[in-house]
């Protein structure tokens, strides 16, 4: 059972919202004893990347993205970031 809804579209990521999402993939996560489920609106391939592929963060990043990213890796001419579950799920008290 997932116990919250959350869009982080908005906010924290400050992408514009979706009316509807037609193909999405939930990913099912458990984060401190709470089971969330997180949408994705497209799946591209599944990736195995080495901590060679790992890069600093692009001074270029937005305030944003960079206080939710873990992590930057290069795949090829793409920059691939990824985001850390503990500040995503940061709520305001």
């Amino acid at each position: 059972m997932v116990h919250d809804l959350i869009s982080a579209r908005c906010a924290p990521l400050q992408m514009p919202a979706e009316a509807a999402i037609r193909r999405a993939l939930a990913i099912g996560i458990e984060h401190r004893g709470k089971t969330f489920a997180l949408i994705g609106d497209a799946v591209g391939d599944v990736l195995t990347l080495g901590r060679a592929a790992r890069i600093p963060l692009p001074p270029h990043c937005s305030p944003q993205l960079a206080k939710l990213t873990k992590g930057v890796f290069r795949t090829g001419e793409l920059l691939l970031p990824v985001l850390d579950i503990d500040v995503l799920f940061e709520f305001p008290n």
